[in-house]
């Protein structure tokens, strides 16, 4: 179930002829649990209002996913759960520097195009747009469109727009 020793035992197996029609059933056994122990890590975020997904669980999945789309180059979606994966990297940042901020809007953005009923981009975009970029009005259309995609916003994204209105009021009393 490991999806190192997966990975490890495919390598082993294709030799160099991962594309070979005799292994058509092993790869898509090998995709399937690389996009399952993805799907993990993003089910984590998606719905623990209270137990963070570290850096090294999406350092994971963006491993996974990887060698997901190299087995399926084709699979939208894989590509598209990558690019969240990249971007909720580049949000584990210790500082948000601007290009830090335009690179993961940039893959958020395209994960939202890859996948357009996921709300999982938009939920990272709300709190990019919030704590990076300090637009509550872009957060909440993204919290908006994620709730269209069949989310429930929960006690998290709460707390979210509460400091976005927090900060807008902190920046209204001291300019």
């Amino acid at each position: 179930t490991d999806p190192e020793q997966i990975w490890q035992k495919w390598t082993e197996l294709s030799q160099g002829r991962p594309s070979s029609f005799l292994l058509y059933g092993p790869r898509r056994a090998v995709k399937q649990r690389m996009v399952a122990a993805a799907d993990n890590v993003i089910a984590a975020y998606r719905n623990s209002d209270l137990q963070p997904v570290s850096k090294t669980d999406w350092e994971r999945a963006r491993t996974c996913l990887a060698r997901a789309l190299i087995l399926d180059s084709g699979d939208d979606s894989i590509r598209g759960k990558l690019r969240l994966s990249e971007a909720q990297l580049a949000l584990a940042a210790p500082r948000w520097t601007l290009a830090v901020m335009n690179a993961a809007a940039e893959k958020f953005n395209e994960a939202e195009q890859l996948m357009p009923k996921s709300p999982d981009p938009e939920l990272g975009l709300a709190r990019l747009y919030v704590y990076g970029f300090k637009d509550l009005d872009k957060a909440d259309a993204a919290l908006q469109q994620a709730e269209r995609r069949g989310y429930r916003l929960g006690s998290r994204e709460k707390n979210l727009l509460a400091d976005g209105y927090r900060q807008r009021a902190d920046r209204l009393y001291y300019d």
